[in-house]
């Protein structure tokens, strides 16, 4: 990380920043830019070829179900207010969907997708979300000693969940 300047993903927040060079370098596997994952979940960008995704081709490999209750207890930040404890989402984390062809590509040329037992290839649902992943600043300390001031917290990341139609049941 370079700092911290406004998110422009993220209005009205500070974003962290990264030296960034688009076209050029080569892959580094597992390692997400802030930057371009930023873009590429809030344009819905495949993070295979860049390219945005549409509806009907966006495709997940690694997203978990979990319930939206689940969530709001693993996150401090919260999904919306309206989404039931007990609807199922498809928590994508900070990778965008991917296109089909894309997506099975990179199953077989990354090397830790392709270790990976627990892969599943599924469509990404038609309504999602998007929350910011923060990360606090370190204190600056003050003149003559004062109270030490702590910055706002930066966006890191941006964290996509799909919204299923689907409801747990309750349990017995």
């Amino acid at each position: 990380m370079l700092g911290a300047a406004p998110c422009l993903t993220t209005p009205g927040m500070l974003a962290a920043a990264q030296a960034h060079n688009p076209g050029f370098g080569r892959p580094i596997y597992s390692q997400n830019h802030y930057i371009r994952q930023r873009f590429s979940v809030r344009r819905m960008l495949c993070p295979m070829c860049g390219e945005p995704t549409v509806e009907g081709d966006r495709w997940t490999l690694t997203a978990r179900r979990m319930t939206a209750g689940a969530l709001r207890r693993r996150l401090s930040i919260r999904p919306p207010a309206d989404l039931p404890d007990r609807q199922i989402l498809i928590d994508a984390g900070s990778v965008a969907p991917q296109h089909y062809d894309c997506a099975t590509r990179s199953m077989v040329q990354c090397p830790h997708l392709s270790a990976d037992p627990n892969l599943d290839l599924r469509p990404f649902a038609a309504r999602w979300f998007i929350l910011p992943l923060l990360a606090a600043q370190p204190a600056t300390p003050s003149v003559m000693m004062a109270p030490i001031r702590r910055p706002p917290p930066v966006v890191c990341f941006l964290q996509l969940c799909g919204v299923t139609d689907e409801i747990e049941r309750a349990s017995a």
